[in-house]
């Protein structure tokens, strides 16, 4: 009941957006032969929309107010036309735009959500349709916790990757190229407030070194996990807590179900170090000073 309108019908909307088959992005049929696979629900956002040209649609809206002006003897162009000729153009150029299809794939289990996103607009949209036509009350993973607090999280775990002994048995590193933000402190204080540095050893660097000393805290970084052999590989972004650019172990690539295995014991292993970094620090909502030298 909650698919996405047939292509035809799509034709003659704006946009349209609903839930799609999991294997055939096309098909409108979600049953269990084309939406599960090893027991796990697999489905698609479906967006359709008319795609306009953006450089036709900038030429022909400087077509139309250069008309605009000539015809009202004018040398400029009202922010009311303006907003008219675009609104007008649109419309126009609308009728024969081609017809454009995208999905946002996802994925359900029994604890997760795991959803295929270029970025954060495609992260609320799966889980807006989820919460309005499904009534699945997902959230996006540490929501509940302050942003700066992940930060602060990233950095602490930088700082623990310098002792000799970490606290799992699971072998962790991190590489640049990394993001770091320092928290505002108003106009007084001139300062950089954000950074990104790359290159090699970048984290034994000079630069980097600065930073931390200066209270910026780690907001992007590289991390690989070591598990018995089998290597993950990721960017991690600890302000949304997602993974981009994620590398499986190679044995678990080939089958669908070992996929979302591997990335649910990649969360649980971060979830991990998580908790035993509000553990060991007994954090509030209103700490926000670095509770450590990540340099020392």
């Amino acid at each position: 009941r909650r698919a996405a309108p047939p292509l035809d019908v799509a034709e003659h909307f704006e946009e349209g957006i609903g839930f799609a088959s999991g294997k055939i992005l096309l098909s409108n049929e979600i049953t269990p032969e084309t939406s599960l696979i090893d027991g796990t629900i697999l489905l698609n956002i479906r967006r359709t929309g008319h795609k306009i040209d953006s450089g036709l649609l900038k030429a022909e809206i400087q077509r139309e107010e250069a008309a605009f002006m000539k015809a009202n003897n004018q040398d400029f162009v009202s922010r009311f036309a303006r907003k008219k000729i675009k609104q007008d153009v649109t419309d126009k150029l609308r009728k024969d735009a081609r017809l454009a299809v995208r999905g946002i794939e996802f994925a359900i289990t029994d604890d997760f959500v795991l959803i295929a996103a270029n970025g954060e607009k495609d992260i609320d949209s799966v889980l807006m349709l989820l919460g309005k036509d499904l009534g699945l009350n997902a959230r996006q993973a540490m929501a509940g916790t302050d942003v700066t607090h992940r930060r602060m999280f990233l950095t602490w775990l930088f700082a623990e990757l310098q002792k000799e002994e970490f606290l799992t048995a699971v072998g962790w590193s991190m590489e640049g190229p990394l993001e770091l933000v320092a928290k505002d402190r108003g106009e007084q204080e001139i300062r950089c407030t954000k950074a990104r540095i790359e290159g090699e050893l970048v984290t034994k660097s000079e630069e980097f070194d600065q930073m931390l000393r200066g209270q910026k805290l780690l907001k992007k970084a590289k991390l690989s996990i070591v598990k018995e052999k089998r290597v993950w590989e990721f960017t991690f972004n600890a302000d949304d807590w997602t993974f981009s650019g994620l590398e499986l172990p190679q044995g678990d690539r080939e089958e669908f179900a070992a996929r979302i295995a591997s990335m649910q014991e990649l969360h649980g292993e971060l979830e991990l170090l998580f908790n035993i970094w509000k553990q060991k620090y007994e954090l509030s909502l209103g700490q926000q000073e670095l509770p450590f030298n990540p340099k020392d």
